[in-house]
């Protein structure tokens, strides 16, 4: 809630954000401290944690959440915003983290299985994520179209390559009884990243343009002559959009206004390359972890690790032929 209303509406010294803020980063360390040390049991079975495959794949589906709401909730807008195309090929822009995101676990899947390993494979595809949100770090107003769909190739890959390779990982490391409880701690830890990190990064992006587009905006036309005095007039009408008001603003020649529309999009540059920056920083650190996963190897065998129980499946078998037995028995009765 203080990261969502954070510049949003109100400041960071404002107490609607600075009082949720600490009090829910103290109750977070608290529930951690009783879990871990003072809960024997916890909310998850201790147990899970005995090998460290399991913490490190729920690090890395956390930040692949992280990478794929940013992905989701400024890619499209930068792109459309930026080259000035339709939501159709907006849409197939994006598309493309889809495409290569399902061919790609294919691919990942193979080398795991073929070579034993899971360390590489998934080092791999966390770095491939870092270079997607570098690379959109250094997009411009002038940056190419062809960069943007180039850029999400790159996104695809490492998106679809980090959730079967560390959910093998963790499940191939976990006690037979544990492996149910492991899977669902890895695909609640990516929508639990997903949704902290939109909401860091909206904290970011809303704070910088409330510095950056009266800066922009006003550097851009001042510089052509505008005078100070309509200045909040201008701005208030280039970021709205509002073409009526722009019209009737004095002194607001042409030139004057597309520099102003200029100032705009550069202001937003500066906050989209925050927001990737970011989530560059929050998945640079799960590379270097992902590091000291240990390979399964001799747990890639046919082998299944929870099979069906022959004598329990049999007696289900035996119950289902009895009580079609009893109902036609009834029938005929009847």
């Amino acid at each position: 809630m203080a990261l969502a209303w954070s510049d949003n509406p109100y400041s960071w010294t404002d107490a609607h954000i600075i009082a949720p803020f600490v009090i829910g980063v103290i109750l977070i360390i608290i529930s951690i401290i009783y879990e871990w040390r003072i809960k024997k049991d916890g909310i998850a079975n201790h147990a899970v944690f005995a090998h460290r495959n399991t913490a490190i794949a729920l690090l890395a589906l956390f930040i692949d959440g992280i990478s794929f709401f940013t992905a989701n909730n400024y890619f499209a807008q930068q792109f459309s915003m930026f080259t000035g195309k339709d939501l159709l090929i907006t849409g197939l822009a994006f598309g493309m983290l889809f495409i290569c995101g399902g061919a790609s676990p294919v691919v990942f899947g193979w080398v795991s299985t073929k070579l034993r390993i899971v360390r590489i494979p998934g080092a791999i595809s966390l770095a491939l994520i870092v270079l997607f949100n570098v690379l959109m770090a250094t997009v411009t107003v002038s940056t190419p179209e062809a960069n943007y769909w180039g850029y999400m190739i790159f996104a695809g890959i490492g998106l679809g390559g980090v959730t079967p390779t560390f959910m093998v990982a963790a499940q191939l490391t976990t006690p037979p009884e544990l492996i149910a409880l492991v899977s669902g701690l890895i695909t609640i830890a990516r929508s639990v990243g997903g949704v902290i990190g939109l909401a860091i990064n909206n904290a970011i992006f809303n704070n910088t343009l409330s510095s950056e587009l009266p800066d922009k905006i006003g550097g851009a036309a001042t510089s052509l002559g505008f005078p100070k005095s309509s200045l909040e007039m201008l701005i208030a009408a280039v970021i709205s959009q509002d073409s009526a008001a722009l019209a009737e603003i004095p002194g607001a020649t042409a030139d004057i206004i597309d520099a102003a529309q200029a100032g705009r999009l550069d202001a937003y540059a500066v906050a989209f390359r925050n927001c990737w920056i970011a989530s560059a920083c929050f998945c640079l650190p799960g590379v270097i972890v992902a590091l000291f996963l240990k390979d399964p190897r001799t747990e890639f065998k046919p082998h299944i690790d929870a099979p069906v129980e022959v004598e329990l499946a049999e007696e289900q078998k035996r119950g289902k032929v009895i009580q079609l037995e009893d109902v036609n028995d009834d029938r005929e009765d009847a």
